[in-house]
């Protein structure tokens, strides 16, 4: 009963092991990944806004220069 018992935390261990491992493998061993889908999203809104502005002071400044 006791080698069972024994035997049965060795084989948990070693799963967790296990997991582990392939946990690590697919993060990327704890190094944060350069571009995430949420910073490439903040971006993206960035580039739009500052695009959207340039439109507004090109228009702004024809309708200056215009009449």
């Amino acid at each position: 009963m006791n080698e069972r018992l024994k035997k049965e935390e060795e084989e948990r261990i070693a799963r967790r092991k296990r997991v582990e491992a392939i946990m690590l493998r697919t993060r990327g061993k704890g190094s944060t990944p350069s571009n995430t889908p949420t910073k490439v999203l903040i971006i993206i809104i960035i580039i739009i806004i500052i695009i959207a502005a340039i439109v507004i002071v090109i228009i702004t400044l024809q309708h200056l220069f215009y009449i």
